[in-house]
């Protein structure tokens, strides 16, 4: 089953190296390079993706969202920050979205709202290695192969609790 991802677009940019050196040349040619990768990820993971950008700064008097290679890019409108957007797009969902951020404040109150965290860093880490699965040539199924499932208990007496498993599923699925 596909997962809701909302993404705070600078703060995953500016924790990629390679991202970090197209922004010193062209802020766009390195959110165009983020959605790049994203949509990558997509191929091998088709989860629903938000990616929020900043644009209070320089932005609109509207929000201004559209869709581009299935990713769904939203910049805020002026005087209003990626964070808040976030935080609204937490408390206000019924579904079960995942936020992919490493910024505290949002991590704090996305929690409060019981909904899943992952750092920028540790998503990386997963967008790269749907880059190699779909460079390979590897389908999530490949991902999962070869496990013997049996019937045997080898239950765990020092078990996680019920919220912690569903959370660990979640990310799982990322």
């Amino acid at each position: 089953m596909a997962q809701e991802i909302i993404i705070d677009g600078y703060n995953l940019l500016r924790k990629s190296p390679e991202l970090i050196q197209a922004e010193r040349l062209d802020l766009q040619t390195a959110r165009k390079q983020l959605i790049e990768m994203l949509r990558t990820y997509k191929t091998i993971k088709p989860h629903k993706i938000s990616l929020v950008f900043d644009g209070h700064s320089s932005g609109t008097l509207t929000q201004k969202s559209h869709m581009e290679k299935g990713i769904r890019v939203i910049f805020t409108q002026h005087g209003v920050t990626a964070d808040s957007v976030i935080k609204n797009l937490a408390d206000n969902s019924k579904n079960d979205l995942i936020i992919v951020t490493s910024d505290f404040e949002v991590k704090t109150f996305v929690k409060k709202c019981g909904k899943v965290i992952i750092s920028s860093e540790d998503f990386l880490a997963k967008i790269e290695m749907a880059q190699y699965m779909s460079v390979k040539g590897a389908t999530e199924e490949d991902e999962y192969s070869g496990g013997k499932i049996t019937t045997k208990k080898k239950g765990n007496p020092n078990r996680l609790s019920k919220k912690e498993r569903q959370k660990n599923r979640k990310l799982k699925k990322l």
